[in-house]
């Protein structure tokens, strides 16, 4: 049997790339503002703490507009937990939907050192 397939022509490829620039130009800027808050976070906390940082955020799927903040997270918001890592996590979550109605997204702060946070948002 013969696969039947589709190569695009240069006037579709031209077409998909415009359509797809806004969205590369967008995460281009997304992975700047994450590198350029994760430099800040290592220089400020241990590796340990660092390399337990680096597996909570891949632990969240997909995430956002990285940022250090010293805005104050809401206390509401401050997770229960074993260790010391997890009293330096505030959450505050909203269910994004999802046709299972069990999607969630929301904002983590981190604590970095006595007056920043790691700030960004997540999806799952």
């Amino acid at each position: 049997m013969k696969k039947n397939s589709h190569k695009l022509s240069d006037a579709e490829k031209k077409q998909l790339d415009e359509a797809m620039a806004p969205l590369i130009e967008w995460e281009m800027e997304q992975d700047k503002k994450r590198v350029a808050s994760m430099l800040i976070v290592k220089n400020n906390v241990s590796d340990d703490l660092y390399n337990d940082i680096i597996e909570y955020i891949e632990d969240c799927d997909y995430t956002t507009d990285f940022e250090i903040t010293s805005v104050t997270p809401d206390k509401e918001t401050e997770q229960e937990g074993e260790g010391d890592f997890m009293k330096k996590i505030w959450v505050d979550q909203y269910c994004n939907g999802g046709y299972s109605g069990d999607d969630f997204a929301g904002w983590i702060h981190i604590k970095i050192n006595k007056t920043e946070y790691l700030k960004f948002h997540y999806s799952m």
